[in-house]
C-alpha cells in the first residue's frame, strides 16, 4: 500500500452535528455543511495552490457552498 498523504485542510471541518429532532435539525445540518465548505484543500503554505486536484476540490467546494447559502437563505423565511 502507498504512503499517500492528503494536502492540508485550512481549518478544521465540523464532524458531528446536534441531532435533537427539533425544528432547528435541518437547518443545523444545512449550516455544518455550508461551514465545512469554507474548509479549503491546500498543498502549498503560501496560499496560492497550484495543485489540480486541490483547485478542482476547493472548486466544488465553493459550488456547493453557493447551493447551500440559497438553501439556507430559503429555509429560513
Amino acid at each position: 500500500m502507498n504512503d499517500y498523504k492528503l494536502p492540508d485542510l485550512t481549518k478544521q471541518a465540523i464532524e458531528h452535528i446536534d441531532g435533537t429532532p427539533d425544528d432547528e435539525y435541518v437547518i443545523r445540518i444545512l449550516k455544518v455543511y455550508r461551514y465545512n465548505c469554507d474548509v479549503k484543500w491546500a498543498s502549498n503554505t503560501n496560499g496560492e495552490d497550484d495543485n489540480p486536484l486541490c483547485i478542482a476540490m476547493n472548486k466544488h467546494n465553493d459550488e456547493r457552498a453557493k447551493l447551500l447559502d440559497e438553501a439556507i437563505e430559503l429555509l429560513s423565511k
